[in-house]
């Protein structure tokens, strides 16, 4: 395993369990539930539909962080997959669903397929470092 992998995987192993992983969901609650008059997209930051890109990221990075959280107590693959993505689905879900309630906000659909895409990415990502640990 390279030493960038080597390291990472250290740091996370000295963290208490899931507290990446919770952190990662507080940014995005708090992000995506912001109030509308709040969220202005920058003028020198030019690029159409962004706030689709970072929905993608933040989902394809807290995926991530949360299935290798729950690689510590559920050995088997299919198990972690459907249960990351399983909570993919029903954050994605949360958040768009309760904007309107919460943030004066209009739900987007799309906003909604760049989180599930992003769980998605985040899951393939984690397989393709390849830790060999799991089964």
């Amino acid at each position: 395993m390279p030493q960038a992998i080597r390291s990472l995987s250290d740091l996370l192993n000295r963290l208490p369990r899931y507290t990446i992983s919770l952190m990662g969901f507080a940014v995005i609650l708090t992000l995506c539930w912001l109030p509308a008059s709040t969220v202005q997209e920058p003028k020198w930051f030019d690029i159409p539909n962004a706030d689709k890109a970072i929905h993608f990221v933040l989902f394809c990075l807290w995926a991530f962080c949360l299935q290798w959280d729950v690689t510590r107590q559920v050995k088997t693959r299919y198990k972690i997959v459907l249960l990351v993505l399983s909570a993919g689905i029903f954050t994605a879900l949360l958040t768009e669903l309760l904007q309107p309630v919460i943030s004066n906000r209009t739900s987007d659909l799309i906003d909604g397929f760049a989180d599930i895409s992003g769980t998605m990415a985040g899951l393939l990502l984690f397989r393709c470092f390849s830790f060999k640990d799991l089964p």
